[in-house]
């Protein structure tokens, strides 16, 4: 009995040690960048967004999608909330960009 008893805690022991082998092999989530500091409010929309003066709507639109992507607080949702609140800001500039090229004249 004794023999059966030790067999079977050998075993699961090996068992366990491999998941926890395979498990610590596993990718871990990347860190996200943190974002770029907070525009002023008198930047040029066209430097927030990273376009040229003379961009058509369609690079415009482009250019913001890019930086919504990459600044949206939804996509930073494990960063530290100091990064969040900075993605918030930075949001809320291309934001007012992109409505200040959207609509020219």
């Amino acid at each position: 009995m004794a023999k059966v008893l030790l067999l079977a805690l050998t075993a699961l022991l090996v068992w366990g040690y491999r998941n926890v082998r395979l498990r610590s092999r596993s990718p871990r989530p990347a860190t996200p960048k943190p974002p770029a500091r907070p525009s002023s409010r008198s930047e040029d929309p066209h430097d927030t967004l990273g376009v040229p003066r003379g961009a058509s709507q369609a690079e415009i639109r482009d250019a913001y999608l890019e930086r919504v992507r990459e600044y949206h607080p939804d996509v930073l949702a494990r960063a530290a909330p100091e990064l969040r609140r900075l993605a918030e800001r930075r949001m809320a500039a291309i934001n007012a960009a992109y409505e200040a090229l959207r609509r020219p004249g």
